[in-house]
């Protein structure tokens, strides 16, 4: 055998010597783990629970339970802001965050689409959504049509609903009611119900029922139009209530005259008639003009 073929023949017999260390390896590695998922062990994966698959009966009585649950088992919902300037005036050491509210089945509505407008309007009559949070519901709630797709929010949203406010005397000042007012202006045979502790007088809630129930069409024509750009309750004081205000800032072309002329202006006496707003008792109504 010539001497030249002698390496090729040692290259070869290396490379079959390391293929049979691979296989090796690999057949260990194999019986390793079967053996760590024999008949006494679980296995890795679980099988996902098939809810879609349950009859249509069962799925509704499922959907009834959880939403008789949802307002008993409501989060408490606390003002943002408030938590931050109170962690701001206190040291670092002390200072804790509170966790995010866990709101009750909200999985049900993000599971899939058919889950969610089967569940969805039923489960938000069960909302009870504090003041100080409405803003923020209003817009992860109730977007502007022209965000979402028309059929998706008949699908998923019941114009009849119910809605449950709690009202604190401590959320009152400066709280812009405008995106409340468009909602009931845009789905007037939505029911909002307005709770409240005793820190907020009777008087005080029959007044902010009136305003957000106020059909009138002169009033109507202004909020469906974005004629008005904020509606504000104005403090005087915690406790004190003969300073309070409804201020109602509308946009220069929609505003009147008098509105304009803030030293001589005049509110004449049958604007408030126009407009249903003249049975407000416990807050003077101010108008100011937005230019």
């Amino acid at each position: 055998m010539p001497l030249t073929n002698i390496p090729n023949r040692a290259r070869a017999r290396r490379a079959v010597e390391a293929s049979d260390c691979q296989a090796r390896g690999k057949k260990r590695a194999i019986e390793s783990d079967q053996s760590s998922n024999g008949p006494n062990k679980h296995p890795r994966t679980e099988r996902p629970f098939r809810f879609l698959e349950l009859p249509g009966e069962l799925q509704n009585r499922i959907y009834e339970y959880a939403a008789e649950r949802t307002p008993l088992s409501w989060p408490v919902i606390r003002d943002r802001g408030e938590q931050r300037r109170r962690r701001s005036s206190t040291s670092y050491k002390t200072s804790v965050a509170l966790p995010s509210p866990v709101f009750p089945f909200l999985g049900f509505t993000q599971s899939c689409r058919k889950v969610r407008s089967e569940f969805r309007a039923c489960w938000m009559d069960g909302h009870k959504i504090p003041l100080c949070a409405l803003e923020s519901y209003m817009r992860a709630f109730f977007p502007p049509l022209f965000k979402i797709h028309k059929n998706t929010v008949e699908l998923n949203f019941n114009e009849a609903g119910r809605l449950t406010i709690w009202l604190r005397k401590c959320e009152f000042a400066d709280r812009n009611l405008l995106r409340l007012l468009k909602f009931k202006a845009r789905y007037p045979n939505y029911t909002i119900t307005l709770a409240h502790g005793v820190d907020v007088g009777d008087d005080e809630v029959r007044d902010l029922n009136k305003l957000i129930n106020n059909q009138n069409p002169k009033w109507l024509k202004w909020l469906r139009s974005s004629a008005i750009s904020a509606v504000r309750m104005e403090q005087r004081g915690y406790g004190q209530s003969s300073g309070d205000t409804f201020r109602v800032v509308l946009r220069e072309p929609s505003a009147e005259s008098w509105m304009k002329n803030t030293l001589t202006g005049v509110e004449p006496e049958d604007f408030l008639p126009s407009i249903g707003l003249d049975n407000i008792e416990t807050r003077r109504l101010r108008f100011g003009v937005n230019y």
